[in-house]
């Protein structure tokens, strides 16, 4: 996978990431080997390793050939290993077995030692001295203790005896029990003022980065948004189109934000790259799967990947005709099929059910006229049934009609001004929200309408509703950016100037569209503007100091328990080696109404690791034969991440986890977060298990 591919899923993974041991891989190919007197002998190069080499030849003469193969025991005098875990956390308390082994036919006395590095310490003593019988192993334990920061902790144990030194390294990853958080900031400075920007703080030390932008733009905002697309972590059709999807217009701005983030910095290439895994998910009727290598088409999801398509294509992108001709056979015969959306209005204590004609029609007519290939009958029978329309879909229609050049119906149909409708946003189909109605209504009136005052009214609305502190929607910030940012084209004034000092001293300056620099968490700096009004934009990111303890419930809600074999709750924090973990977890949505497309991440305390569910430790657990399937598993070392949809009746899902390593380990929150709406969630439950 690419340098995007990566970051996608880099969100949800462990931040600290190590090489567990130094072993080497043994693995040698000796060539032809000529014999004499029917033998032939070559010398390996062994590195520090314990177990089992197999040896194979081939040997051949003339038209006779034959094969053999031999295990062959690799073994020191003293072999040692360290049982170490797969992470830990911050103040988990480790024992740490060194494990001495005696392959001698005498018995002897071996003196053991352990090193560390890094954020641990050792508590108590750190040398012992043992006895080991021959062809016997002994277990040493030493007991190490996380400090206060994150990092690689290296572990060295040295054993001395028997004529023998032997030395064995392993690191172990000490990461956080929180998520990366984000905070931001934004603001404007007039020409010939100074303003003073407070970057905000609160991260674990080593973990945080922050950026400060400053443009001639009015709306900085839309860099926060394009931060958001680019740093989402899942790779669906539509994540993946809303990643690159921006960078066509904001190429100049995009690099830049890109630069920030450590990504690649190249827009073109980010395209490029999105538009071959597009074409690359097209399904056999034409429309593209929601996943990759996935049975389910989405019509929304077709009708985003066209119109990307041609946008690139404009842009001069290499676009597969075929793959989009018959993308476009696709959306033209489901724009025929009349099909309607229920919109969940608020009524009293629930809701009702609006049916509007599905927003794929429209967007469907919208690209297919965009294409040449207009299917005017479908237009003309919405058009006399408006009551049909959602507000951003009258917008849609009256721009399709203005772009085959029928002005007055464009009169007739678009709205005098957009008034927002109160509904549920949707968790899958169209994905739509009030929020994305505004900004699809303003892409289509850019597009075809750009000088039309409605259009700057429509932009003026946008920008102000982005400049909320709450959260967006992906479909939503991709839209505004796109929105915003082929108008951006239009209006980045030339001749402003821009100078961001600390303390007096010059660290950045805008003489462009565009200017960002890197900034500490914590600290302030000075914005003087000339020529004009700046506008600047920070952001902060990091591991919290203070993990989120409290449940919280927003539509979501999510829990997890833990039961033994038999299916009886946890309840004392304490497990013995070795023992099995019955994880339960459970989610509904709160309200009456389902929500899709929703991922859960689980971090394990640091003394466990999850079991493969293929090992059969599920079976004849009669128990949990109410639990679910989810639509997808991502199994990591530290962590299971699962995706579902939450029902408005609670779900259960099962997965088992074994204890491994004793001590005591830390243990964060369950999370479940709606992916196409961050500010659903539930986060619950954290503590510690001690393992003995």
């Amino acid at each position: 996978a690419g340098d995007g591919e990566a970051d996608e899923y880099g969100m949800r993974l462990n931040p600290v990431l190590t090489r567990r041991t130094e072993a080497d891989i043994v693995s040698v190919w000796s060539g032809v080997i000529p014999t004499q007197g029917g033998q032939a002998s070559i010398t390996i190069d062994i590195p520090a390793f314990a177990g089992a080499l197999r040896v194979m030849a081939v040997a051949w003469k003339d038209e006779a050939f034959g094969s053999a193969e031999k295990s062959i025991t690799v073994a020191d005098p003293v072999v040692l290993d360290i049982g170490a875990p797969r992470a830990m956390s911050p103040g988990d308390s480790l024992v740490v077995p060194v494990i001495v082994t005696n392959t001698t036919k005498k018995s002897g006395s071996i003196t053991t030692n352990l090193k560390v590095d890094g954020p641990v310490r050792i508590v108590g003593s750190s040398s012992r001295s043992v006895t080991v019988d021959p062809s016997r192993d002994v277990v040493v334990d030493y007991t190490i203790v996380a400090t206060g920061a994150l990092g690689v902790a290296s572990l060295e144990a040295e054993a001395k005896g028997l004529g023998e030194v032997q030395r064995r390294t392993t690191s172990v990853p000490v990461r956080p029990i929180s998520p990366l958080t984000e905070s931001s900031e934004w603001g404007s400075v007039t020409a010939g003022k100074t303003n003073v920007v407070n970057i905000g703080n609160g991260f674990f030390p080593g973990t945080s980065r922050a950026t400060l932008v400053v443009t001639s733009f009015p709306a900085p905002n839309v860099l926060k948004s394009l931060d958001n697309l680019l740093g989402y972590p899942y790779g669906c059709v539509e994540q993946t189109i809303s990643k690159a999807f921006p960078q066509i217009y904001l190429a100049d701005l995009s690099k830049v934000w890109n630069e920030r983030l450590g990504r690649s910095a190249d827009p073109v290439k980010n395209v490029r790259e999105a538009v071959r895994k597009v074409e690359s998910m097209q399904s056999y009727n034409g429309g593209v799967s929601y996943w990759p290598g996935g049975t389910d088409v989405s019509w929304w999801g077709t009708a985003y990947a066209v119109h990307f398509l041609s946008e690139a294509q404009k842009a001069g992108y290499d676009v597969d005709k075929k793959v989009q001709q018959k993308m476009l056979d696709y959306l033209e015969r489901r724009a025929k099929s009349r099909e309607t959306e229920g919109m969940r209005v608020p009524s009293g204590d629930g809701y009702t059910v609006r049916p509007v004609a599905a927003r794929e029609v429209f967007y469907s007519l919208f690209v297919l006229a965009s294409m040449g290939r207009q299917d005017v009958p479908t237009m003309n029978y919405y058009r006399s049934s408006p009551d049909v329309l959602s507000q951003d879909s009258r917008y849609v229609l009256a721009c399709t009609y203005l772009m085959l050049g029928d002005r007055a119906t464009y009169d007739k149909l678009v709205p005098k001004s957009f008034t927002s409708e109160n509904y549920r946003p949707f968790d899958g189909g169209s994905f739509a929200s009030p929020r994305r109605d505004l900004a699809f209504a303003l892409l289509a009136m850019v597009h075809a309408a750009p000088n039309d005052p409605k259009t700057a009214e429509l932009a003026k609305r946008l920008s102000d509703a982005m400049r909320g502190g709450d959260v967006w929607s992906t479909q939503e910030n991709a839209f505004a950016v796109l929105a915003l940012g082929k108008l951006a084209n239009k209006q980045i004034k030339a001749g402003v100037t821009c100078t961001v000092t600390e303390n007096g001293k010059k660290i950045a300056t805008l003489e462009g569209a565009a200017a960002s620099v890197a900034v500490s968490p914590g600290r302030s700096y000075s914005v003087s503007a000339n020529g004009g009004t700046v506008y600047w934009y920070w952001s902060a990111e990091g591991i919290p100091t203070s993990p989120r303890n409290t449940t919280e419930d927003v539509v979501l809600k999510v829990r997890r328990q833990w039961l033994t074999r038999d299916g009886k709750p946890l309840t004392s924090g304490t497990v013995r080696q070795n023992d099995i973990i019955i994880v339960k977890v459970t989610v509904m949505s709160t309200d009456r109404v389902p929500v899709r497309n929703v991922v859960i991440s689980d971090v394990l305390p640091g003394g466990c690791e999850l079991e493969n569910p293929r090992l059969g430790a599920m079976d004849n657990t009669k128990f949990a034969s109410d639990g679910a399937i989810a639509t997808y598993y991502d199994y990591r070392d530290d962590r299971m991440n699962f995706f579902v949809n939450a029902d408005t009746k609670e779900v259960v899902y099962y997965y088992t986890i074994r204890a491994v390593n004793r001590g005591k380990f830390a243990y964060g929150p369950i999370g479940a977060d709606a992916m196409y709406d961050a500010a659903i969630h539930s986060y619950s439950g954290g503590g510690a298990l001690t393992i003995n």
